[in-house]
């Protein structure tokens, strides 16, 4: 039920934008059913809002927009029998087709699925994209930094609160 209403306000939030929705998910936050990530596609690229689903509470928390990564586009000067690009193609699959850069470090393609905070566009994973060592696997990178501002930031959507964006 409350994916039901997540979904039906991410609903709302593409349609105030003028947006038409291409591809979509809606996931629960980690350790609750309350607060949930919002990503849609619209004309290649991702839209990341945080929602707070509660009885008459509910909250959005505007998030990033990030370029939806496309490897024939994107990656289009790496060699498509190389070890690299397999392995591109292998954590797009991994990744549902959700990825693009990491808007900290462009050398990194993300799953925009799953970030620190719901309204985040930074990855908490991905590969590093090298071209220079195409005929090597490309490593995997965890990129979990937590502190306590965004400890504090979490707990607040978590609790419907305001938050400092």
């Amino acid at each position: 039920m409350q994916q039901g209403r997540a979904t039906n306000i991410q609903s709302e939030i593409a349609k105030k934008r003028g947006h038409i929705i291409e591809k979509f998910i809606v996931k629960p936050t980690l350790g609750n059913i309350v607060l949930w990530r919002s990503v849609y596609l619209y004309q290649d690229k991702y839209y990341i809002d945080a929602i707070r689903v509660g009885l008459g509470n509910n909250k959005i928390y505007q998030g990033e927009t990030v370029k939806n990564a496309l490897p024939t586009i994107n990656l289009s000067t790496i060699d498509r029998a190389s070890l690299l690009y397999q392995d591109i193609m292998r954590f797009q699959s991994f990744s549902n087709n959700y990825i693009a850069f990491d808007p900290r470090d462009q050398s990194i393609l993300g799953d925009i699925r799953y970030s620190m905070l719901p309204n985040s566009a930074s990855p908490l994973w991905g590969i590093k994209i090298n071209p220079i060592h195409a005929d090597q696997h490309t490593p995997y990178v965890i990129m979990r930094e937590h502190n306590t501002l965004l400890r504090q930031q979490y707990i607040a959507m978590v609790l419907g609160k305001d938050i400092d964006q």
